[in-house]
């Protein structure tokens, strides 16, 4: 019975509070405000609002009520000469101060107003609209309406993710953070699997801030983090994350939260029983809110000390702390105060509507012009149509001329590829004159021959059939290249593998013909290319340098950056090439196949099929080469 008459009591007190003070909790002494005025009179709107507004900042992290009086001041001396950019900084500052004393619908209203100055302004500020969307989303997650806060807040992201630049990204990590927050009041009021979410957009809010260094958001985002280990009863967890935050939060003198921290450190050590522990950061957590005048902090601490007191049975302290809370609770979620956020929510939507009708109207007169000038615009279509045609004569004849020059390329390109089979035919028709020749010898007068003789013809044989079969692959690779069938897989490749493999190959040759390879290529270096095509091209690079280098010389693979590319360059000392056989080395329809220095016989296709690889995995290729001093052929593909 006297429990209920305590709550009675209680009740009547706070009504009478309401009706009599309704805003007490913000009255300021009211001669230092007129003493401030006097000492401000004379100055410009401007002056006088900065002057306000440094006062305000230098109480933010003691004294809350002060800021939000000196804010209100401030807001009393804007017109219209005060700039909207100054407007903007005003009225997103003066919110922040009413949010954290709690008075949410007050929040809101400056938040709004802000907002309004950003969009109907001139000059469009997209980082400044995003961040008063992540403000507003804020002060719903507060209000406990999450279903706008998600809005605003997802309205942020998009508005940061489009700017594109550090300060966006900046941006997005404040977003991330808030919505973590939202996810985690959700996952604590209904559903657990919203935890998980909270988890990854804090972690994405994280990754960011490591990299540009903020303090503030790091600190918020380990507070989400260890809440969201408390609430899946991690608690050793949770108090290793909240006592890294709580650490460096004092590393950070403009850190204005620490009391929430204080707060979930009393929540875990409660959870976990130790209720001695509970009490200290509670108090703690207490004294600092009261202190700077947060009333929801005051609220969280209260709670965290009445059922830490009523734990260890000292009922008398557990009751003193659950009148406080019952007292500011009331104050901070009463009825008026959401009806006031719906209300304002209501009158912005309206403004918005009303603002939407005004283009409608502007609309309709825009079309109304408009069909006035389709209506000129058709009688000088007609006035001039015959100009027109005229015009149209004159395009059909630069069209026919278009078409008259491909026809004559196509005729070109007939030639190139007549020319082509002609060259082919004739670099078939030599070892296959070969190949029949000994044959016939082998078939008549087999009995006769030596063993030598046998030997030494199959082996001639074997050769030519051999320069064949690599005439007839290079021609097939050819063709899967030009007509689209040559898949290509982009990938990442270690040059000085590639290079390694193929000398290793290659190393018989070289030895026999006492010519030197060395590679001067990095381990750590990566191209991106088509792994199996640039096998191909480096193995035909190689194996050339190889063929026209003389005995004694040497055949060297070297890499060099330019830009955002590698390129992987094959020099030898050999004999070099001149100006026309430079011209004409990837020409299908030129002959420009030349004997090595052992005599070794080529395709003369090796070098056209590299080109269209080369051209395929947008790579690079280029050749120097001096007669009688070697040949450089440079490929360039992406750095991976």
């Amino acid at each position: 019975m006297l429990l209920i008459l305590r709550y009675i009591t209680l009740t009547i007190f706070i009504i009478i509070r309401f009706i009599s003070q309704p805003e007490s909790s913000l009255l300021y002494a009211q001669t230092n405000n007129e003493i401030l005025k006097k000492s401000i009179e004379k100055l410009p709107s401007q002056n006088k609002i900065d002057v306000i507004l440094d006062s305000a900042r230098k109480y933010f992290t003691t004294d809350i009520v002060k800021c939000v009086t000196f804010g209100d001041l401030a807001i009393s001396y804007i017109d219209d000469k005060i700039t909207d950019e100054s407007k903007v900084d005003i009225y997103a500052l003066v919110s922040s101060y009413y949010n954290n004393l709690g008075n949410y619908s007050k929040a809101l209203e400056y938040l709004l107003i802000e907002l309004k100055i950003l969009e109907n302004s001139d000059k469009y500020n997209a980082l400044k609209t995003g961040k008063c969307y992540v403000n507003i989303g804020e002060t719903y997650r507060a209000a406990t309406d999450y279903n706008y806060a998600l809005i605003n807040l997802n309205k942020s992201v998009s508005i940061f993710s489009s700017l594109n630049n550090d300060e966006g990204i900046k941006g997005m990590s404040h977003s991330y953070e808030r919505l973590a927050a939202v996810y985690f009041e959700l996952g604590y009021k209904s559903d657990t699997s919203n935890i998980r979410k909270a988890i990854e957009y804090s972690n994405k809010s994280i990754e960011i801030a490591d990299k540009y260094n903020l303090i503030a958001r790091k600190i918020n985002n380990r507070t989400i983090l260890g809440a969201c280990q408390l609430l899946l009863k991690n608690y050793n967890e949770a108090l290793i994350i909240f006592n890294t935050a709580l650490k460096e939060s004092y590393k950070d003198s403009t850190y204005s939260d620490r009391c929430n921290i204080m707060n979930n450190i009393a929540s875990c050590y409660f959870s976990m029983s130790n209720y001695e522990k509970s009490i200290e950061f509670a108090k703690q957590s207490y004294e600092e809110s009261k202190k700077r005048g947060i009333p929801i902090y005051v609220r969280e601490a209260c709670f965290f000390l009445q059922k830490s007191y009523l734990a260890l049975k000292q009922y008398e302290n557990a009751l003193m702390y659950q009148d406080e809370y019952n007292v500011i609770s009331l104050e901070l979620f009463s009825n008026e105060k959401n009806r006031l956020i719906d209300a304002l929510e209501q009158k912005y939507q309206l403004e918005k509507l009303e603002e939407q009708d005004k283009d409608q109207r502007t609309k309709y007169t825009y079309i109304g012009i408009g069909g006035l000038i389709i209506l000129v615009l058709v009688v000088i279509f007609f006035l001039f149509r015959q100009n027109a045609l005229n015009k149209i004569n004159k395009e059909l004849e630069k069209k026919n001329q278009i078409i008259s020059h491909q026809k004559a390329e196509l005729e070109e390109v007939n030639a190139t590829k007549n020319k082509f089979f002609s060259i082919l035919a004739h670099d078939l028709r030599n070892p296959f004159n070969g190949i029949l020749g000994f044959l016939n010898i082998l078939e008549n007068d087999f009995d006769s021959l030596t063993n030598d003789e046998k030997i030494e013809y199959i082996g001639f044989v074997n050769t030519s059939a051999n320069q064949v079969f690599k005439l007839l692959d290079r021609l097939l690779q050819l063709s899967r290249l030009q007509d689209g069938r040559y898949t290509f897989k982009i990938e990442r490749i270690n040059i000085k593998e590639v290079a390694e493999q193929i000398f290793r190959l290659q190393e018989t040759n070289a030895v026999n013909k006492r010519v030197k390879l060395i590679i001067e290529v990095a381990n750590d270096e990566y191209i991106n290319a088509d792994k199996i095509s640039f096998d191909i091209v480096l193995r035909n690079l190689i194996d050339n340098a190889i063929k026209f280098t003389v005995a004694g010389g040497e055949v060297l693979i070297s890499t060099n950056y330019v830009g955002d590319n590698i390129e992987i360059c094959v020099s030898d000392n050999g004999v070099g090439m001149d100006s026309e056989d430079l011209e004409n080395i990837f020409r299908l329809d030129k002959k420009t196949v030349s004997i090595g220095t052992n005599n070794e016989k080529g395709t003369g296709l090796g070098l056209a099929v590299c080109k269209e690889m080369i051209d395929k995995m947008n790579g690079k290729i280029s050749i120097e080469s001096i007669i009688g001093k070697g040949s450089k052929f440079t490929i360039s593909f992406p750095r991976a």
